[in-house]
């Protein structure tokens, strides 16, 4: 990524896709306003005492979405992601695939000649440099050159992508053996023929709903992971990386909030994209699907803008372009201002797949009764066909229930069960999806602080990777808590079995000193506990479909 610098006019882009990997006989161009690339400034603020500048410009590199109309559903398709250059040519008028081969090769010499420049350049500087820990952690920690997780391959010229000055954000002395470890053995599983790299891209359309209950499985059961509170740690690389190895009946990945945690340094998140890039197995096959958490408004003081990179960075089922995003005071991290003026776009939204309906909503926007948020989930719910889909989810950072001792009076959370918990129950919403406490809860079906078979059931998945410290606020469980734990990092897989039955599973990936799920932990000769050290599912829930109760 370029500072204080103009890029160049972008090429256009576009994606190759078919039903075959050897036969990509569609070429889906970026069309519009809505399509076209999306780049963005921003000031970036250190803190006194860094090696870097107190201020400093980001340019970020242009970020391409595409919208794919007409697929079919249930089907697998391939991709390629392309760039034309100026002018068009063939690729761009449209002829068959075979005329494109001869340019389509060009493009590529061409982007051959300037990654291996732009080798040679990082050479001569790390040599200027002298620095022998630095030049081995720019080789180890580059993301993006992982063998076996590496993107799939494409005509996309970088022009600003100089990954090797990229870090995780993290301590290196936790993490560079680690991620070196990961990349030896990739190394040795491609040579042995025990993996392959990511050659043929691809995706799975969603299925056709049931219109009607059965409580036989259907044709094509849908299954979500759920993560949140990402960031980039080790243990975001243990959940991330334990998801890719396991996600082959996996559909789509919902991430509840806290992504990036870039705090305003958005480079940050060209690293955290690195990261999710080297794990290909799903974070090139699978949906991704996200919701905006209390560390993405990232409010420039330049310009006072809100939710920048996130929009740009993003593209979801929009109901329409983002509205407001303009916020002229500060906004703490730990403490978000309510509300924040930020619709539509990113910030709530809803999708179809398969027997669910799923809606997103913002935790900082208002969602008082008669706002905008408010009256779009109103008019949603009211369009959900539950013959259709029968299942309904909400996923919402800030949590309604807590059993922990932090952010317990945030306005998010108080005024989310003061307007929207009765909204929920009076649809039978199924589940309700959260992060922001790093820590992991499930209630029973709940309402109105007591259970309820048919209130919905309340799950926190804050830690995928953040430090799982948080504590409880009572010794004893609350009456409608099923299980809590604050020491484990991990992920949780819901699958719609039917349209009846749903099955729920937590998945434990890593752990702090202790667990307090019933894992086995090791001790030391004193007695003293360890690191757990068996991971795999903690949690799991068989449950009935609260609508037909």
């Amino acid at each position: 990524n370029a500072r204080g610098g103009v890029p160049p006019k972008p090429n256009k882009a576009g994606v190759m896709i078919g039903t075959s990997p050897t036969k990509l006989d569609r070429l889906v161009l970026e069309q519009s306003a809505y399509d076209s690339p999306r780049r963005y400034n921003a000031t970036m603020v250190y803190h006194p005492g860094t090696v870097r500048k107190t201020k400093e410009l980001y340019v970020s590199e242009y970020q391409r979405h595409v919208r794919i109309t007409g697929l079919r559903p249930d089907t697998t398709y391939y991709y390629r992601c392309v760039t034309l250059r100026e002018g068009g040519g063939a690729l761009a008028k449209g002829l068959r695939p075979d005329v494109r081969e001869d340019e389509d090769k060009d493009m590529k010499e061409e982007e051959e000649e300037e990654v291996e420049l732009l080798r040679d350049q990082e050479k001569e500087e790390e040599l200027r440099d002298g620095e022998e820990e630095d030049q081995r952690r720019r080789r180890t920690m580059s993301m993006r050159g992982t063998p076996d997780l590496a993107p799939p391959p494409a005509y996309e010229l970088h022009y600003y992508s100089n990954n090797a000055n990229r870090n995780l954000h993290m301590n290196p002395k936790q993490t560079e053996q680690y991620v070196e470890d990961q990349i030896a053995l990739a190394e040795h599983k491609i040579e042995k023929g025990a993996m392959q790299p990511d050659a043929h891209p691809c995706f799975h359309t969603a299925p056709v709903s049931k219109a009607e209950p059965s409580v036989e499985p259907t044709p094509s059961p849908v299954k979500f992971a759920i993560i949140g509170d990402v960031a980039q740690t080790k243990p975001a690389l243990d959940t991330l990386s334990h998801l890719n190895d396991n996600c082959d009946d996996i559909d789509a990945t919902l991430l509840v909030g806290d992504i990036a945690y870039s705090g305003g340094i958005h480079d940050l998140w060209d690293s955290w994209f690195d990261m999710v890039d080297m794990y290909g197995r799903v974070f090139h096959h699978k949906p991704l699907m996200v919701a905006p958490g209390n560390h993405e408004p990232e409010r420039d003081s330049q310009n006072n803008r809100i939710f920048v990179s996130y929009e740009a960075r993003f593209r979801m089922p929009q109901v329409k372009p983002m509205t407001g995003g303009i916020y002229k005071h500060s906004v703490p991290k730990n403490l978000v201002p309510y509300p924040l003026p930020y619709d539509f776009g990113n910030a709530f939204y809803s999708f179809k797949y398969g027997p669910t309906h799923n809606i997103v909503l913002n935790s900082f926007g208002d969602f008082k009764p008669k706002s905008v948020q408010y009256k779009w989930l109103i008019d949603e719910l009211n369009r959900v066909d539950r013959t259709v889909t029968p299942w309904l989810t909400v996923t919402i950072h800030c949590p309604i229930y807590n059993t922990f001792a932090w952010h317990r009076r945030d306005k998010q959370s108080v005024l989310a069960r003061k307007y929207l918990e009765k909204v929920f129950y009076k649809y039978n919403v199924n589940f309700v999806l959260s992060g922001h406490l790093h820590a992991y809860m499930r209630t029973k079906p709940v309402y109105n602080n007591r259970s309820d078979k048919k209130g919905p059931v309340h799950i926190i998945l804050g830690n995928g990777g953040r430090q799982a410290n948080t504590p409880y606020f009572h010794e004893e469980p609350e009456e409608w808590l099923a299980v809590r734990d604050h020491t484990t990092y991990g992920y949780g897989t819901l699958e719609f079995v039917n349209n009846t039955h749903a099955r729920y599973e937590w998945i434990q990936t890593d752990a702090n000193d202790i667990s307090t799920i019933k894992v086995e932990v090791s001790r030391n000769a004193d007695g003293v506990p360890l690191r757990a050290k068996d991971m795999g599912i903690k949690d799991k829930l068989f449950i009935k479909n609260q609508l037909y109760l």
